[in-house]
């Protein structure tokens, strides 16, 4: 009887002892893990409004400005993508980790992401992805941009490669879609998709100046 309490003293005391080791060891809820801080290619102002997540990455959407505040601002898209291990960019991605895309010289701005698998409407590749389940890895970005006009801001929607950054051409005009209701300011704020198809919700001031309302559209994929 005596070997039996001496044996399970001792079990009982390595447990704890264990268990010590793993609270001191471990991470804490609510502990910051990694913090990385980012200013692409800004002279002035840089905001980050979108962020999702696949496997072991982060994505990232905003904009940065590429002048200094004047008479006129000039903002463009920027995407990040980087290892969710420790936040680092990852350098096959566009340019060393990120894309810039300056659509005008006014204000254009990514303010959501999504991630997909390629539904290409081109037969020979869905016969390519049937074949050998090779689906292409996109991601559909959606904002703002001033190309039509000083003022005029409209709806944007890309499809990109969410392995190197690039257009994908096939959807849309060279990989873009614009919607654009009036020749005020107007932007793409959220996006949605399904197996076939995206969604996509903004502000449409096509009732009048400072008069806007709810948009929203369904996009084929």
């Amino acid at each position: 009887m005596k070997k039996l309490l001496f044996w399970f003293a001792i079990i009982v005391f390595l447990i704890i002892s264990l268990l010590v080791i793993i609270e001191k060891t471990g991470t804490k809820s609510g502990t910051i893990v990694w913090s990385q801080t980012s200013v692409p290619t800004s002279v002035h102002n840089c905001r980050a409004d979108a962020i999702t997540l696949k496997d072991d990455s982060l994505y990232l959407a905003g904009y940065s400005e590429i002048q200094a505040p004047g008479d006129r601002l000039n903002t463009q898209w920027v995407i990040e993508k980087r290892n969710l291990s420790d936040g680092s960019l990852v350098e096959e991605f566009g340019s060393s980790g990120v894309v810039t895309i300056n659509h005008s010289d006014g204000t254009d701005w990514a303010h959501a992401i999504v991630l997909d698998l390629d539904k290409s409407s081109n037969i020979w590749r869905q016969i390519l992805n049937f074949l050998f389940s090779n689906q292409q890895k996109v991601m559909y970005i959606v904002g703002r941009d001033e190309s039509p006009g000083k003022y005029d801001q409209q709806w944007r929607i890309e499809k990109r490669s969410s392995e190197d950054g690039s257009l994908i051409s096939e959807f849309g005009s060279g990989g873009v879609v614009t919607v654009n209701p009036s020749k005020r300011f107007e932007l793409a704020n959220d996006i949605a998709i399904d197996e076939n198809y995206i969604y996509v919700v903004g502000d449409d001031e096509s009732l009048g100046q400072r008069n806007t309302q709810w948009g929203i559209v369904k996009i084929k994929k």
